[in-house]
């Protein structure tokens, strides 16, 4: 009996020393890589594979390769593991070699790029300035201006595709508060605007889907998120935990879900966007962009040579 008790003692006591020890590890926080660099573009394949604008590591971080000065990108897509394109001001690169080697293709808008998306290996679009929109349907070989009831006046921030027929974009204005929703349900051919006049609503600066019908959007200077559950039909207000620019949003799953924020604030839920919290980053610097490859593990770049773990 004695025995039986003692190997009972053992057991809860080990059990015990488990939960403290895991518990500890999940709530390490965010760790300061001290790289050399920052960057906006953030893809990770694996758990030790990744891209961070024009570096490149295998080892989870431990180490990073500078690509070139033409690789990469300030925005990020890939469509399978090794197929990807990046953005940066006019530039529109491409690689299939999960960042090996990058090729060069053609901007037929002449205008910086804020944002890439690609739902297919060869169906892709980019936004960016004067209100403009291109697309391929060929992975990049062949890029086209896309007609939409926008003018040189608004600046676009985000696009985003669920597949390749159905997309968002979201932007500004210039010279108002004005803030613009447009959705494409025939791969940009023809768009409808939903427009947030609300001066208190804020400029949209970051946008993401989870999947075809739910999907976020992040504010400047307000504290606030919209969420969607009906494909953009109609947007729910959530409140956040700071009135701080939002820079780029992550779900790597329907329940959890990050933002980046201006001075280094990042925030998280749980709950499908129910609720959001601070979460401690070390950092004051602007953290332009944010990438999970699961619930857990994520990277956060940004200004002053900021990456985060």
């Amino acid at each position: 009996m004695n025995t039986k008790i003692r190997n009972i003692k053992v057991s809860f006591f080990s059990l015990i020393f488990l939960i403290v020890i895991t518990n500890c590890y999940t709530q390490q926080g965010w760790q300061n890589l001290n790289t050399s660099f920052g960057g906006i573009g953030i893809y990770f394949k694996d758990l030790n594979n990744g891209l961070i604008g024009n570096y490149k590591t295998t080892n989870a971080g431990g180490n990073w390769f500078f690509m070139g000065i033409n690789s990469g990108g300030t925005t990020l897509s890939f469509p399978n593991l090794n197929t990807g394109y990046g953005s940066y001001l006019y530039q529109i690169l491409k690689t299939t070699n999960f960042g090996d080697t990058w090729v060069s293709q053609i901007n037929p808008s002449n205008q910086n790029l804020n944002s890439i998306n690609f739902p297919n290996v060869n169906t892709g679009f980019a936004c960016g300035e004067g209100g403009n929109i291109i697309k391929t349907t060929n992975g990049g070989l062949n890029w086209v201006n896309v007609d939409n009831p926008l003018n040189i006046n608004y600046y676009l921030f985000n696009v985003v595709f669920t597949d390749a027929e159905t997309g968002y974009v979201s932007g500004i204005k210039s010279f108002s508060d004005t803030s613009i929703v447009m959705k494409t349900t025939n791969g940009g051919n023809n768009w409808s605007i939903q427009y947030y006049l609300r001066s208190n609503w804020g400029v949209f600066t970051a946008m993401f889907f989870v999947n075809s019908t739910t999907g976020y959007i992040g504010a400047a200077s307000h504290n606030y998120m919209l969420k969607t559950t009906n494909s953009g039909v109609n947007w729910l207000q959530y409140n956040i935990p700071t009135s701080n620019t939002i820079y780029s949003i992550y779900f790597p799953s329907a329940n959890t879900g990050y933002a980046s924020c201006y001075s280094g604030q990042i925030i998280k839920t749980t709950n499908a966007g129910i609720n959001w919290f601070l979460q401690t980053t070390g950092t004051g610097s602007e953290l332009f962009s944010i990438f999970f490859i699961n619930d857990l593990t994520g990277y956060c770049s940004g200004d002053n040579n900021t990456v985060l773990k």
